[in-house]
């Protein structure tokens, strides 16, 4: 007579192939994610949708304040001041643009190389034989700028206070355009 199984070793295998279960449904889910209207769901699953969402967007939002060099300790000053004082807060980007002519220059560019091969017999055949590279220029005028964009990003509080978050008064960028060809 072969021994019987106990019950708790087919409840054993019962639980562990629920588990395998619900590990299959929820990275079938995650890999194939659809749209809440797409799937049976609940009133609280759009509640728990929502909720997550606007915590990964609040989340976001502290991330870039700290990227932009916002501390922890300045956040925590900001919120006691919006909740105790009641004061607004906006973040305001300011930004200049300027733009300087700096000089006109001439340029000469290759417009097309060609190979050119020489041959010639008897005599004159060491003297001239071989090939040479002849090059197309043309000359193309440069128009060189200055192009500056200071710019300033900051916090504020209310109608007084102003933290700065980011700040470049030295952006410079020399910006090279080209003109048509002298032909």
């Amino acid at each position: 007579m072969s021994p019987r199984p106990s019950t708790q070793s087919y409840t054993c295998a019962f639980a562990v192939q629920d588990a395998l279960d619900a590990a299959k449904t929820l990275l079938d889910t995650t890999r194939h994610p659809v749209l809440p209207e797409d799937s049976d769901h609940s009133y609280d699953d759009k509640h728990a949708l929502v909720d997550a969402m606007t915590n990964v967007a609040i989340a976001a939002s502290i991330t870039i304040l700290e990227r932009l060099g916002l501390s922890k300790t300045m956040l925590e000053e900001v919120l006691q001041k919006v909740h105790t004082e009641h004061k607004p807060i906006a973040l305001h980007f300011e930004m200049r643009q300027g733009c300087t002519f700096v000089k006109e220059a001439e340029r000469k560019i290759v417009v097309s190389e060609v190979e050119v091969e020489t041959t010639a017999s008897g005599i004159l055949e060491r003297l001239i034989s071989g090939s040479s590279e002849v090059r197309v220029k043309n000359t193309v005028l440069e128009y060189h700028w200055n192009v500056t964009a200071p710019y300033k990003l900051v916090l504020r509080i209310g109608d007084s206070e102003e933290i700065p978050l980011a700040y470049r008064e030295n952006v410079t960028t020399t910006m090279i355009v080209l003109g048509s060809l002298n032909q």
